[in-house]
């Protein structure tokens, strides 16, 4: 996964002399740092900002940066008409004092406020202003800010501490490095007539991730860089740059089941990414089997994926046997029957085994309607007994979904008779709603409308962990009669 510079080591930008409302003020310490721009070492003039625990923040003047980068393909203009302005792509006139500051030492720092234009967009960065001698003030902006904004690599490693890329030419010495690819490389282009499935893959120091979304499985690889070879000179043609390193392959299939690996086991001879052309100018990457990836400001694909990786892992983390059994269950071997109008329906009864917890003697039932895309939920228990103080009771809830998104409404009911006359019997009810934008699991609990029973919390919490276990069962294969997915449901966090 790529690195998240931390804050303790991110740089800063700034520019010129700007009235605005202040905030905060405080003192900023004087702070030299030299970085890593495209291969060489600069050394600027910074300030930084230390926390509670005396972690510093850096920060350093934007003309400061504008300097540095002018002539290469992140070059851009500063200019001022009643707002801070800049202009990618534009050559950079030095206004003189460039890679100086006209004071020195720790200085007293207020925050600002004042509106930064990029390419006549206002772009929100966090800025510190400081003040010479003679009053002027003189505006600092974050580094790492700068490069999201304007579309340069700004990252940080251990070996190298921290690195600018800006995508121009390579190394003086003719040869592409690890440090030219530095970056998110997102697939814009396909071989031969194939469909482009997004992907993705990102450098950050010596960390790679890889990253797929296609029709059956999304995949991504998190593993750590171990060799780079320039000018490869192997026995498979067209092959002239070999990435290696080591990983973990994740592969999430489309029932919510998750494999992993080591990814050597998928590729014969170690883990690689054959390239068969790097083209700097151009900003592209061709890979030996035909996709062209494109230098990008910030992930589309690999983001995506590790979000549904990590939630993968966190229900597999937390998941309990009653989910596990029904999502099983309905998708090889629930049994479809009819019922009532509708024309198909599947239930599980979960009392067949005996290790499931409170939940066992649930009875699970799950109604689809093809016609008129109808699906009806309903969890219901049975409990009974014998003697002269015999007491049963059945307790249901019953939900039903359409394709309107919501917000959905259901009955709960239940009921409790005795043989004794002096205890009688009685029954509660009760209606809720659910909205699925929000519903996540049971601790959401569910909305009564209306409610008539003895413990209102217990019911509606009791009630959600079933609906939460119905969806997780109707997430994979059971909707598929119906042309339509949870998500399509408006239930987004399944």
């Amino acid at each position: 996964m790529k690195k998240i510079l931390s804050a303790a080591l991110a740089l800063a930008m700034t520019l010129s002399l700007l009235p605005a409302a202040f905030a905060v003020e405080g003192t900023a310490y004087a702070s030299t740092q030299a970085v890593e721009v495209d291969g060489k070492k600069v050394e600027f003039q910074m300030y930084a900002l230390k926390d509670a625990n005396g972690n510093p923040t850096n920060y350093v003047k934007l003309r400061d940066v504008a300097h540095v980068l002018n002539g290469t393909k992140a070059q851009f203009s500063v200019g001022y008409d009643g707002a801070i302005s800049v202009t990618t792509g534009t050559a950079y006139t030095d206004a003189g004092g460039e890679m100086t500051t006209p004071y020195s030492g720790d200085r007293a720092y207020r925050t600002g406020s004042g509106a930064v234009k990029v390419n006549g967009q206002e772009a929100d960065l966090e800025s510190i202003i400081l003040t010479d001698d003679a009053g002027g003030d003189y505006t600092y902006f974050k580094l790492r800010d700068l490069g999201a904004a304007l579309g340069f690599q700004v990252d940080w490693s251990a070996e190298r501490g921290v690195f600018l890329n800006t995508g121009s030419a390579p190394a003086e010495d003719g040869k592409i490095t690890l440090a030219d690819l530095q970056g998110v490389w997102t697939a814009t282009m396909a071989p031969y007539d194939w469909k482009l499935s997004p992907r993705e893959f990102i450098i950050s120091g010596d960390q790679y991730t890889w990253a797929v979304i296609q029709g059956t499985n999304n995949q991504i690889i998190n593993g750590t860089i171990t060799e780079f070879d320039n000018d490869f000179q192997g026995d498979i043609e067209g092959v002239n740059y070999v990435l290696y390193f080591d990983g973990m392959r994740y592969v999430l299939e489309n029932d919510g089941s998750i494999q992993s690996s080591g990814d050597s086991q998928y590729y014969s001879g170690g883990s690689k990414l054959q390239i068969r052309t790097i083209n700097l100018a151009e900003n592209y990457i061709q890979d030996t089997t035909g996709y062209r990836y494109e230098r990008r400001a910030s992930s589309s694909v690999c983001d995506q994926v590790q979000v549904q990786l990590n939630a993968a892992l966190d229900w597999l983390a937390e998941r309990d046997p009653i989910n596990d059994f029904l999502v099983k269950y309905v998708t090889t071997n629930g049994k479809m029957t009819t019922y009532g109008d509708f024309k198909g329906q599947y239930a599980c009864y979960l009392d067949i085994l005996g290790s499931l917890g409170t939940n066992k003697d649930w009875t699970y039932q799950i109604y689809a309607d093809p016609d008129t895309g109808l699906v009806t939920l309903r969890a219901s228990i049975y409990s009974g007994g014998t003697g002269a103080y015999a007491i049963s009771g059945a307790t249901s809830y019953t939900l039903e979904l359409s394709p309107d998104g919501g917000p959905y409404r259901g009955s709960f009911s239940d009921t409790v008779s005795t043989s004794s006359s002096i205890m009688g019997s009685w029954s509660y009810s009760g209606t809720f709603q659910i909205d699925p934008a929000s519903f996540t699991d049971w601790t959401e609990a569910l909305t009564f409308d209306s409610y008539d029973g003895s413990d209102q919390s217990f019911d509606a919490k009791n009630g959600a962990v079933n609906v939460q276990i119905m969806l997780k069962a109707l997430r994979n294969e059971i909707l598929k009669p119906n042309g339509y997915k949870l998500s399509d449901l408006g239930f987004t966090h399944f």
